[in-house]
């Protein structure tokens, strides 16, 4: 009996940068620490899982 069920959200924003700034910027997120650091006030964890279709 699964406890939780699984939840996707989905969200889209325009980004007025090049491909290489942002692959800059999300290859940075490493930790909550480095997560934290984009906004302080607004995010409060970071926490990501791979899984593969099919």
């Amino acid at each position: 009996m699964k406890m939780m069920e699984d939840v996707t959200l989905k969200h889209s924003i325009e980004i007025r940068t090049t491909p290489e700034k942002i692959f800059e910027f999300l290859s940075g997120l490493v930790d909550d620490k480095s997560y934290r650091a984009w906004h302080p006030d607004d995010h409060v964890a970071l926490c990501f899982s791979i899984q593969k279709k099919g």
